[in-house]
């Protein structure tokens, strides 16, 4: 967000001490005295005491009125500077006009101005559309890597399930080699000879069964180097995914840094714009330039009148805080300090 230029609007500031004095009209001193509203001391030091009391009371409620019209009138300058700025657009629209001459050197600089914040906004511009064209490369990229991922995971998937297949049927397969073998072994061994055509199919069923062992070993010796090539490229395109994905971060990161600048850049510009557009319409406006009766001068007239309204009654507070009798307040606090004291020494020794 653009910084807002600030209005100088002249006021009375508070005085530096309690002594100070600031030079003041007979209306303005009347009104400081209406508003402060200490009246007048007493005789002796009872009713110079009793003024003082009734002078820093006042003078608190003085002070914390203040302290809200100045937020006030903050707000309203702020409220003024807002006003000024269509006023300022709506002057350079018609920069043309012979009657704006004595603006003319105003304008330049709000041109220049304009011309500085177009260049700031569009150097942002230009390195958000180069941000993008990298990211999109590399978001291209990591998908690339995440289709290949899948269609290897896929692979990888169906070459396990055919590995546990295979491993399913290589240990039946064992299984019916040690069953032959065992039926051989027990017609050999058996107390009446064997029949020796009976004996020779078994031996023959073994070697069968041993010749399909073989294949079904060889057949998963070769699926599981390519399930271990399948596991390796899987294990890769993760890789590669997670590296782009590391890259797109740094990229992000480093935009991210040099866009805070540019915006910085942009935003000190069209500070500097909003300024020179406030500064065409004030001296447009000091110099009757402006026509209060269209929808920017009447804004501005009315905010005008509320900062000028507030001015007034801050200084009228700030004077008030002075006009009180300087003697009497004077000994009235002294004698207020000197019971101070004398009633802390009388609760000490009655603590004692």
């Amino acid at each position: 967000m653009n910084e807002s230029p600030t209005l100088d609007v002249e006021r009375v500031e508070s005085p530096p001490g309690e002594e100070a004095s600031i030079e003041q009209a007979p209306d303005r001193i009347h009104r400081a005295a209406k508003l402060a509203d200490y009246g007048l001391p007493d005789d002796g030091a009872l009713g110079a005491t009793l003024y003082a009391t009734r002078v820093l009371v006042r003078r608190v409620s003085l002070h914390l009125t203040r302290r809200r019209l100045e937020r006030a009138l903050a707000s309203a300058r702020a409220a003024m500077t807002e006003a000024l700025l269509p006023l300022g657009k709506s002057l350079c629209a018609r920069q043309d006009d012979r009657s704006l001459n004595e603006l003319a050197p105003m304008f330049e600089a709000v041109e220049a101005a304009r011309r500085d914040a177009r260049d700031k906004d569009t150097a942002r511009e230009q390195l958000r559309v180069s941000s993008a064209s990298v990211q999109k490369e590399l978001d291209d990229s990591r998908s690339q890597s995440e289709t290949a991922a899948s269609r290897i995971r896929a692979q990888e998937t169906e070459l396990a399930a055919q590995e546990a297949q295979l491993r399913t049927q290589l240990k039946r397969a064992q299984a019916m080699v040690q069953r032959s073998d065992i039926e051989a072994r027990a017609l050999q061994t058996a107390a009446t000879p064997a029949d020796p055509n009976k004996l020779q199919a078994i031996l023959k069923q073994r070697e069968e069964r041993a010749a399909e062992a073989q294949a079904l070993e060889a057949k998963l010796s070769a699926l599981m180097s390519e399930l271990g090539q399948a596991r390796r490229s899987l294990a890769s395109a993760r890789g590669v995914m997670s590296d782009l994905e590391g890259k797109r971060r740094e990229q992000e990161a480093r935009h991210m840094k040099v866009d805070r600048k540019h915006a910085k850049h942009a935003a000190k510009a069209h500070s500097v714009l909003d300024s020179a557009l406030v500064d065409v319409a004030s001296l447009a406006l000091d110099k009757d330039l402006v026509d209060l009766s269209t929808p920017e001068g009447m804004a501005v007239a009315h905010a005008r009148t509320r900062v000028e309204e507030l001015q007034h009654q801050v200084d009228d507070h700030v004077a008030a805080d002075t006009v009180y009798d300087t003697d009497a307040y004077g000994l009235g606090v002294k004698v207020l300090g000197g019971v101070a004291v004398s009633v802390l020494a009388l609760i000490y020794l009655l603590a004692s």
